[in-house]
């Protein structure tokens, strides 16, 4: 990114002193492209007409009314829930080759012509794999998911805690010091000399360095005089450009040109500013980090994926066995008959092709215990308890913050030890950024640490020389 241009300087006034009026008027957003306006009415609507809606309404603009046809602000960070986690589960689940193989089996033993063991005895166990494994997921999605704090929103009566949930466009929302904002803002005051607002944008870029918004000059200058007439707010449509957005502020007869230094995004962190407020302009799905995040994919391990290559192989195995082995079957039937001369009880209705056909399924039943369904149920009880183990390890707490190392997913642990390479970039997201003193010359003398050079360069093994030509070559 390049260096920002320096802000612009305005009136500067006392922290006590912004927005001690903020009554705005009708405030109409509409995005580009969107072919019907979508307006408010005024806060004093009469009871019965078009547009009225009283006090306690949740989605509620400055003006006291709702805006329709705009995303909510309701985002969820965890993927299951009461209605959704049995099917997603068990579809996630039968995507293994093992257990759709299982299922299949079970399928086939409730066929009394060609089952010889009761249906339960292999539901059982592939329950118990199912359901340890649907817990594991469970616990797992819920230790990961994230419920937004409150934010202050400006209602009918002043401004009022609400949740993030009830925040929609056109809302005027306060946020305070230290503060993550809940939607994407278009900043009208801060408390700061020139409405400066200082954000940390580290959950977006991973930068740690702060970086500054300016709100517009015309709104810092009046929100503090007098009640400011209908203002319109023309935005662009929702995108995944962090670093870009064009509008327009239609204030007082004024047209201002809007671009990103003027946008809180979500998820950014406010600063070294007492509070500042803006105006809602994109809300839960339509906000730029949001429409940054790729669609959720079920990941799956190495010993996972040559384990599913092993099952199918097995699969196959058992296929052609069984085959091989129904062919034998009707073969000797057909034998039997012929020197008899009589219905042999092998041949079912005197066919013996459909005594092939039924035996080939009996024969897949029978040939099921090539493997045990037993190992997949240990499998995921090792990763559940060594998901633990990592957890009580004493070597990786930080007694700093006093925390212990967390698994999100119980699932990926052996993926640890395949780690061979690890790149990181100058931010310090996987470093720690920290000065070391070394040496330094005064008037000649050298003072500090004199190790030699040689000595204190890292000796790369020869597997390094091709992960680095890769990096340096782009």
């Amino acid at each position: 990114m390049g260096s920002k241009s320096k802000p612009t300087e305005l009136p500067q006034r006392k922290a006590e002193e912004v927005l001690l009026v903020l009554p705005l008027g009708a405030i109409r957003c509409e995005y580009v492209l969107i072919l019907v306006k979508l307006e408010t009415q005024h806060a004093g609507c009469p009871k019965g007409e078009p547009g009225y809606c009283g006090p306690t309404v949740a989605h509620t603009s400055m003006s006291g009314c709702v805006f329709v046809g705009y995303q909510d602000n309701v985002i969820r960070s965890y993927k299951y829930t009461a209605l959704t986690f049995l099917p997603l589960t068990l579809f996630e689940q039968f995507q293994r080759v093992a257990n759709f193989y299982f299922l299949l089996m079970v399928v086939l033993q409730c066929v009394p012509a060609i089952s010889s063991v009761p249906w339960y005895i292999s539901f059982i166990p592939l329950a118990c794999v199912l359901t340890v494994r649907g817990i594991k997921d469970f616990a797992n999605d819920m230790v990961g998911a994230v419920f937004p704090p409150s934010a202050l929103m400006l209602m009918l009566g002043g401004f009022e805690t609400a949740q993030w949930r009830d925040v929609s466009v056109g809302d005027i929302v306060r946020i305070h010091k230290d503060q993550v904002i809940p939607a994407d803002l278009l900043l009208l005051c801060s408390s700061e000399p020139h409405s400066l607002s200082y954000v940390e944008t580290a959950d977006i870029d991973g930068e740690t360095n702060l970086k500054y918004k300016q709100a517009p000059g015309a709104t810092h200058d009046e929100l503090t005089c007098k009640p400011s007439e209908d203002t319109e707010v023309l935005c662009e449509e929702p995108n995944n450009q962090l670093y870009t957005f064009r509008g327009k502020l239609f204030w007082r007869g004024q047209r201002i040109l809007l671009d990103s230094d003027h946008v809180l995004l979500r998820g950014t962190v406010l600063r070294n500013t007492v509070c500042s407020y803006g105006l809602v302009i994109y809300t839960g799905t339509d906000t730029k980090i949001l429409r940054n995040c790729g669609k959720l994919r079920v990941k799956k391990t190495r010993t996972e994926k040559v384990l599913n290559k092993a099952v199918t192989g097995i699969v196959l195995s058992v296929l052609l066995s069984a085959l091989l082995l129904s062919i034998a079957a009707g073969v000797f039937a057909s034998r039997v008959m012929e020197r008899t001369e009589v219905l042999s009880a092998l041949v079912a209705n005197g066919n013996p092709a459909y005594s092939g056909f039924l035996v080939y399924w009996s024969y897949i039943i029978l040939l099921t215990v090539y493997w045990a369904l037993s190992m997949f149920f240990m499998f995921e009880m090792i990763h559940t308890v060594h998901s633990l183990f990592i957890g009580w390890d004493i070597d990786m707490y930080w007694e700093k913050s006093d925390k212990c190392a967390m698994a999100r997913n119980t699932s990926l642990n052996e993926e640890l030890g395949q780690v061979e390479y690890l790149l990181s970039d100058k931010t310090g997201t996987l470093t720690q950024n920290c000065l070391l003193f070394r040496q330094c010359c005064i008037a000649g003398q050298v003072y500090g640490d004199t190790t030699k050079e040689s000595e204190v360069h890292v000796k790369f093994p020869r597997s390094c020389n091709k992960v680095l030509k890769f990096v340096c070559n782009n």
